[in-house]
């Protein structure tokens, strides 16, 4: 389980490199840091497929 202090260390190195690369401008970090990133990822993953929420055929 990751701790805490360890995911607002990864959100917050995740939000740096989208800001270096453009991706997300500063004037949205308030709403990037606002936002539970729990919030976009699904409960069960499929990797390899190209939607990754299904498994089966793409």
């Amino acid at each position: 389980m990751i701790e805490q202090h360890e995911a607002e260390a990864g959100r917050a190195r995740l939000a740096s490199a989208l800001i270096a690369n453009g991706s997300l401008a500063p004037n949205w970090l308030t709403a990037y840091h606002a936002v539970p990133r729990h919030w976009f990822v699904p409960a069960l993953v499929w990797p390899g497929q190209a939607d990754g929420v299904r498994q089966g055929e793409a």
